[in-house]
Parts: C-alpha cells; sequence; structure tokens
C-alpha cells in the first residue's frame, strides 16, 4: 500500500492507483499521511478540518469521518485497521517510505548527503526522490490553512532537489541534458538568481555564448521591472566572465554515470512453479536477444509469452549491468501511460517540468539495461513509439516485449510462441508420459489434489483435455485446478462447456488470467468491429479454409470481401488466427478461439446467414470439383476435399438441421458430393444422401434429382459403379425422369448410364443396352469422352457376365484407351481389373495376367 500526495491524492494497492471517494475522507487521509507512523491529535484534526467553522460536536463528527475513511478503505481491500484510534488522536500505521511526501523528503537528504562522496549515486537519488512527484502537492486543499503551509514546504524543496541535480549534472560535463530543464525553471521562478546563472553557464558551455548574455539581459530586465534591483554581484561577475571567456567557465569532459547504486526496476517476478516444457524457445528467444535490440515475443493469449520472457531475462540479467527493468503494462489503460509505467518499473517516478517519455530517455541513455514490456498488444502503437525512440537513444539497452501482435516497430524481430503439441488420438501411455502438455497438467493437477497420477484408467480422458484446450498453458492449468471436485474423465467430458468450467484461476493473478473466458475477452475486446464481425464469422469453418473460402464465407452481410484479407492478416498478427503455411497457405482457428467466436457469432443472430454461406461455398467447391473428377482431376480434388472433410460434415449437420425451411440446401450439398464420395472410396456415402433425401422430401425436382444421381453413385456395394443394387436402380430411374422433365439431356444421359448397370448379369441385356446407346449419343453431342468411356465400362461387363468375351474385351480397350487420354488413373484401373477378373474366369489366363499386371502398374504410379 502506498498514499500519494504529490499530485491528485490516490492510494496504490497491487500496483493500482485508485482514489478515495469523498474529498472529506481524503483530507483526513491526507493530514494522517503527512505524519504517517505518529499520532496526531484530535485538536490538530478539528483545526485543520473545520478551522473557524466547527460542526456542533467536533469530536464525533471526527469520529464519522474516520469510520467513512476505514470503510472506503475496506472498499478498496485495504484493512481498515490501518487507521489505529491512539490517545490522543489518531495514527495511519505506515512507514513513511509508504507517503510519496515523506519518501521525497528523506531521499533528498540521502541525496545530499552522498553528493560529496559519490556524486553519480547522488544524481541517482535525486532523480528517484523528484519521480514521486506526479502534479501540485496537496492542490485540492488549496483553500484550506493546513495544506498552503505543507504544499509550499514541499515545493521549495523540490526546486531545491531540481536545482542540486542540475548542480551535480552539470559538474558531470551533462550541460547540454539539463538546458530544458533550466530554461522551464526560469520560466516558473523568473525572480530566482540562482537558476538564471546555471542557465547561462550551461549555455556558454553549450557553445553558445550570445544565449548565455540574453538570458543576463532578460533576467536584469525582469528584476528591475518588477523589483526595482540590480542583477546581483554574483551574476554581474558570471556575465563578465562570460564576455571575457575565462578559462574557469569551460566545464569538466563529459562523465558518463557509473553502475547505479540499485539496479532500475522490480526485481523480475519470481517463479513460484516449474518452467515447463520452454527450454527450446528459451533458448531461441536468448539467442535472438543477444543479436537484436528488441526481439517480440508473440503468441496467443494464455501460452506462456509473460513467462518465458521472464526466464529469458533472467538467464540474460548477468550480461546487463545496470540491471533489468519488468514493465507490467496490463493494467495500463491508455497509449500515454505507457511511458510513465516505465517510470515506475524503473523507480523513476513522473516530474510536471519534463515529459515521461523524457525522463525515460534521459535515465536510460547510459545505462547498459535489458527492458522488458509485458503484455503490450493494448498499447501497441504507444510501445512502438516509445520502443523506437529508446533505441535510436540509449545504445546499450535492449528490449524484450511480450504481445498477442507485433509493435511493428523498425529493427523488430517476432518471436512466436506456439501452445504446446498435444497428444494424437493414438497416442499410447509411455507417449503421453512424455508429452509437454500431458506433464504440464499431470503437475498442476499434483498442486490441486497430491495424490494425482498419470494412469492407464485415466490417460484417455487427460489426453482429450490437452487435445480439446489447444494445448494452451493456462487453460491446461485452469483444467487442472478443478482435478479436486471433478475426476478427470467428467472434465473431459465437459469441454464443450470450457468457458463456464475453467474459472478458477489464482486469485492474484491479473484478472484477464483468471478464466479461460477472460482470457479470450481481452484479445476479443482489442479488436475493431470488422475484426470482430470476421472473427466470429471464422468459427462456422470446423477445420483449415483458404483465402477463397474466407471470402466466400465471410464477405458481405457488413463486411467488404474486398477487405477480407486484409482484416484477416490482421487477426493472424493478433494470434487469433494460426496459418498452416506448408498447406497453400490454409487458415485455422484453436478449438478455444472457435468455441469463444461462436458463441459471439450466436449472439450477433448471424449463425443462420453465416452458415447458409458456408454451405453454398462448399456446394459450389464441391460441384467444381465434381464435374473435374470425371477425368484427369482426382489427384487434385481427391485430397483437396479431404481437406475439407470436417466443415463438409459440419455443412451437413447445418443442412439437416435446416431442411424442413431450406431443404434445397442439403439436396445440392449432397448431390454434389456423389462422385467425391465414390472415388474417395468412402462408405458412408450413400448413407448421408440417403438421410438427406429423407430430411427434406420437399426439395425443388432440380436438386433433387441430382441428390438421387449421387445416391445411384455412392450406393453401390463394394464401392463398385458396376455392381448392381436395387436402391441405385430406383435412385438411377427416378433421376433419369426428374432430369427429363427438367430438360437436361446429359444428366438423364448419366443416370441413364446407372441405371443400365442393374442388367448386368442378367439374361435379356437388351434394355440396359438401349439406354446406352442413347446415353452414349448424348455424350458424343456434348464431347464428353469420359461418360463416352463409361458407357464402354457397362459394355464391357454386360458382355462379359453373357460370356461375350470378344465383345467384352473390344469395350474394354476402347474405354481404357479413352481413360488413357484422359490421364484418369481410377477408369484405367478399374477397367484392367474387372477385364482381368472376367478373362480370368472365362479361362484366358495370359490375357487375364496381361490385364492384371497393367492394373498394378498403374496402382503403382
Amino acid at each position: 500500500m502506498e498514499i500519494r500526495l504529490l499530485g491528485p491524492v490516490e492510494v496504490v494497492v497491487e500496483e493500482h492507483a485508485v482514489s478515495i471517494p469523498g474529498s472529506g475522507e481524503r483530507e483526513l487521509l491526507a493530514i494522517l499521511a503527512l505524519s504517517a507512523g505518529r499520532v496526531v491529535a484530535v485538536p490538530t484534526f478539528v483545526d485543520s478540518l473545520w478551522g473557524e467553522d466547527l460542526p456542533a460536536n467536533p469530536g464525533n463528527a471526527l469520529q464519522v469521518r474516520v469510520s467513512k475513511l476505514r470503510r472506503a478503505l475496506n472498499a478498496l481491500g485495504i484493512s481498515g485497521s490501518v487507521v489505529v484510534t491512539r490517545p490522543p488522536g489518531y495514527l495511519l500505521d505506515l512507514q513513511p517510505r509508504q507517503v510519496d511526501a515523506l519518501g521525497f523528503a528523506g531521499l533528498v537528504g540521502e541525496a545530499r548527503a552522498a553528493a560529496d562522496g559519490d556524486p553519480s549515486d547522488a544524481a541517482d537519488r535525486y532523480r528517484h526522490a523528484l519521480s514521486h512527484w506526479r502534479g501540485a502537492a496537496l492542490a485540492e486543499f488549496a483553500e484550506t490553512r493546513w495544506a498552503g503551509p505543507e504544499a509550499a514546504r514541499l515545493a521549495e524543496l523540490q526546486l531545491a532537489a531540481r536545482e542540486e541535480l542540475i548542480d551535480l549534472e552539470m559538474a558531470a560535463g551533462r550541460h547540454t541534458d539539463v538546458l530544458g530543464e533550466l530554461e522551464t525553471l526560469t520560466d516558473a521562478h523568473p525572480l530566482r538568481e540562482r537558476l538564471h546563472g546555471r542557465l547561462m553557464l550551461a549555455l556558454y558551455r553549450a557553445g553558445r555564448q550570445a544565449d548565455a548574455l540574453a538570458v543576463y539581459q532578460r533576467a536584469r530586465g525582469l528584476l528591475d521591472a518588477e523589483l526595482g534591483l540590480e542583477p546581483s554581484a554574483e551574476l554581474r561577475g558570471l556575465q563578465k566572465a562570460i564576455l571575457d571567456q575565462r578559462p574557469d567557465l569551460r566545464g569538466p569532459d563529459r562523465i558518463t554515470p557509473a553502475r547505479p547504486a540499485r539496479p532500475p526496476g522490480h526485481r523480475l517476478p519470481p517463479r513460484l512453479t516449474s518452467f515447463l516444457g520452454r527450454d527450446d524457445d528459451a533458448e531461441r528467444v536468448g539467442a535472438l536477444l543477444e543479436n537484436h535490440r528488441l526481439v517480440t515475443v508473440t503468441g496467443p493469449g494464455g501460452v506462456g509469452k509473460t513467462s518465458l520472457a521472464v526466464e529469458v531475462a533472467r538467464a540474460a540479467a548477468d550480461g546487463f549491468s545496470d540491471g533489468v527493468g519488468f514493465v507490467r503494462l496490463a493494467g495500463v489503460a491508455e497509449e500515454g501511460q505507457v511511458p510513465l509505467a516505465v517510470l515506475s518499473a524503473l523507480d523513476v517516478r513522473d516530474v510536471p517540468t519534463a515529459t515521461a517519455e523524457d525522463q525515460v530517455l534521459g535515465h536510460l541513455r547510459d545505462r547498459e539495461v535489458l527492458l522488458v514490456l509485458d503484455n503490450c498488444e493494448h498499447l501497441a502503437d504507444s510501445c512502438a513509439v516509445l520502443a523506437e525512440h529508446l533505441l535510436e537513444s540509449c545504445p546499450r539497452l535492449r528490449l524484450l516485449a511480450t504481445s498477442r501482435e507485433p509493435l511493428a516497430a523498425r529493427g523488430e524481430v517476432q518471436a512466436s510462441l506456439d501452445p504446446f503439441p498435444v497428444p494424437s488420438s493414438d497416442a499410447d501411455h509411455s507417449d503421453l508420459e512424455t508429452s509437454t502438455a500431458v506433464r504440464l497438467f499431470v503437475e498442476r493437477a499434483q498442486n490441486a489434489l497430491p495424490d494425482f497420477r498419470l494412469v492407464e484408467q485415466n490417460a484417455a480422458a487427460v489426453a482429450e483435455i490437452c487435445r480439446r484446450l489447444d494445448g494452451i498453458p493456462l487453460a491446461l492449468e485452469l483444467a487442472a485446478a478443478r482435478v479436486a471436485a471433478l475426476p478427470v474423465t467428467e472434465l473431459a467430458g465437459r469441454m464443450q462447456d470450457r468457458f463456464a468450467l475453467l474459472t478458477t484461476g489464482p486469485r492474484t493473478a491479473e484478472m484477464r488470467q483468471r478464466t479461460l473466458r477472460s482470457t479470450v475477452d481481452w484479445s476479443y475486446q482489442l479488436l475493431s468491429e470488422p475484426e470482430r464481425m470476421l472473427l466470429r464469422r471464422l468459427s462456422v469453418f470446423r477445420g483449415a479454409w483458404t483465402l477463397a473460402a474466407v471470402q466466400a464465407v465471410a464477405g458481405g452481410e457488413g463486411l467488404d470481401p474486398r477487405a477480407v484479407v486484409d482484416i484477416l492478416a490482421r487477426l493472424v498478427n493478433r494470434s487469433l488466427v494460426v496459418v498452416d503455411r506448408d498447406s497453400g497457405p490454409r487458415y485455422h482457428l484453436l478449438e478455444t478461439i472457435r468455441e469463444y467466436a461462436r458463441e459471439r457469432l450466436d449472439e450477433a443472430a448471424e449463425s443462420d446467414i453465416v452458415g447458409r454461406a458456408h454451405v453454398r461455398y462448399l456446394t459450389a467447391l464441391a460441384q467444381q470439383a465434381e464435374r473435374e473428377l470425371r477425368g484427369d482431376g482426382q489427384a487434385r480434388w481427391l485430397p483437396r476435399l479431404a481437406m475439407e472433410r470436417d466443415d463438409i460434415e459440419s455443412a451437413l449437420a447445418w443442412c439437416n438441421a435446416h431442411a424442413a425451411s431450406d431443404p434445397d440446401a442439403g439436396l445440392r450439398l449432397v448431390g454434389a458430393l456423389g462422385w467425391y464420395w465414390y472415388f474417395a472410396s468412402r462408405p458412408d456415402g450413400g448413407g448421408k444422401v440417403a438421410a438427406m433425401l429423407e430430411s427434406a422430401p420437399g426439395g425443388s425436382p432440380s436438386a433433387r434429382a441430382h441428390a438421387l444421381q449421387a445416391l445411384a453413385v455412392t450406393g453401390r456395394p463394394g464401392a463398385c459403379i458396376v455392381h448392381a443394387a436395387p436402391e441405385c436402380a430406383t435412385a438411377a430411374a427416378e433421376s433419369r425422369a426428374l432430369f427429363a422433365q427438367l430438360g437436361d439431356d446429359f444428366r438423364a444421359a448419366l443416370s441413364a448410364t446407372l441405371l443400365a448397370v442393374e442388367d448386368i448379369g442378367r439374361d435379356d441385356p437388351d434394355q440396359a443396352l438401349g439406354l446406352l446407346a442413347d446415353a452414349d449419343q448424348e455424350f458424343q453431342r456434348t464431347e464428353n469422352d469420359w461418360c463416352s468411356a463409361l458407357v464402354q465400362f457397362v459394355h464391357m461387363e454386360l458382355h462379359a457376365a453373357a460370356g461375350e468375351m470378344a465383345d467384352a474385351t473390344l469395350r474394354g480397350d476402347r474405354a481404357l484407351a479413352v481413360f488413357r487420354a484422359l490421364g484418369d488413373q481410377w477408369g484405367v484401373s478399374a477397367i484392367q481389373f474387372h477385364l482381368g477378373l472376367a478373362l480370368h474366369r472365362a479361362g484366358q489366363l495370359d490375357e487375364a495376367l496381361s490385364m492384371y499386371e497393367g492394373r498394378w502398374a498403374a496402382d503403382g504410379r
């Protein structure tokens, strides 16, 4: 606890300055604070507070005011017992150094005592003393009788301390450094001859003789106008010495300050828990810090940036002769307060006659210091500006920053910190024991439940928790704290409610680190509205996405699609979106961020709008893939759509949930995915199409026709297009009729080809042959060689089933030639396998072997 009187009256609690409500309570606190540790008698209080205007019962009125002050302190988390009743009055039970006015006076006394023996140490003490000032002392009580003398005494001591510090600086040859301060002081105290003399001497030593003489003339005019006096003999003598350019006026050589008696800033925060799993990261960041003067550790909230920076700074501390300063910025609300926070961390508080930044620069200019700026993300602009100025002015300074986004300052080197790798779903027990995420969870769980161990019975649940929480250290620690109340199996099953569940962070942690929600809230609140809009819309993606996808899905409805890429880049910089650079690139959200953004999407009533856009995008993508899969596009599109698997499943779920209101959405999606599911050998594809047809009976003829055709493809037994199945025949016939009604001759012909498969092995294939002839005519007309080759494939199977091996071989060779020309490996492999099998059954073993060998060679490619 600290009481501040040198400026607005404030109480500092846990590094946060707050004002006591009620002017009467503040006045009483100020009177007590000026005598901290000593009893103030009741009559003194009465005289100071009320003077001649006494209340009816002064003693009772004082007791009431003391009670109000105690309640106000209690409300701030400070025990009201700090105000002690002790005859003949009251006492504030604090050390004098806990009151800035008393601490200031004590430090000035120490500085004066050290001035002769160690001028450098004395100068540091003066600076430290003057840093206590934030404004005029006791200004809000200026009209009271007691405050005037106290304020005047403190102001005079401040001015004397500034003058004495200037003398020390000039004696060290730093005359140019004090010019600004001297000019400010002479303007504020124009009748103080000593200041004019110091300014004249500093200007002369800076090579500005004319300016020094002009100061004398100005001082002479002021003294005459205000007091009718001539300048003192001392000032006149200095003027003459400057005119004569006397050698003894020449200043001493500049002395670089020696290492201060105490290192700047507070010591690094002590480590209260183990530093687990970050040794390689610490080594990497430490190496960067050796070679670069500004290193920023970036990463998502809760990933351990502060912890890493503290350990890196601790390891590097011996290399900085003037120590390490640690600046906590999480509680700083305004950009302009960043330099003040640095001053506070360096034990150099603001003085009203120079900007906080100038004081920081002056303090660090000649020092070898490592300065850690922690939690810069909400003050990135101000931190970037200050960092550049510090690097330009302080050659021996190095900066280590932590932020959820880069500072974007010149000379900055970024060190991205990722969450811990999580164990795979098939990891065995030995793998889990070596997993950093699991080890962290187990160790923190043992803090809550000392008997906790990783055993076979709970290993799967622990691994699931680590995966669901993305390996984020803070999230794992919050989850581990719940082990005392919930078995890990129960905990793992409740991860969908992670934000309601993980709320038990240390009471001493920053508010934004006490719960999982507050950690993500902190990042979200720093975003602009377009950034928030995009982030919440990104939650619709279950897997990774491309730039084209995010523009199509998230753009529009208040968000300019042309701006999406730029906004996405900003979310990447803010550590909210992860870049998968090895795959395109693609982008994804950590599951924790996605769940949070999903809640925000629901709150914004955008879930249906974005869900529908998501389905439209995937449908269009699948439709493009469907056309190219029937050709040489399988090598490109099968892995491409496999990467969209999670999003396809999510889109299907949305379509099933909206089947009554928008049946076509789901029917079009499954209709476009039929050939993909077939070529990808997805046995569940037919079930998905059938389920969608059942849940959306009211779809349009076009959407139903495409879905039925997809069912005729995906429902084949053994995932073979030429295997007959009654349900496939029904779907093919229905789709053929619908396409014919719609005038879509190509699609009708494709359904007819699929329907013809049903006659393979039957005694009378004439109907099938007629269907194939009509279909092939349409394919020839539309120049669709792939579908023509499919017709030949079905012909081959019909002839082979009838024992007509010459015709089967002829048809197979035709299909094989087309598939080879198209570069379709599926078609080549399918023909060689099926024709080889037919030849084998017909006893033509040499021909069959040739086909099998060709199939093996094709599969090998």
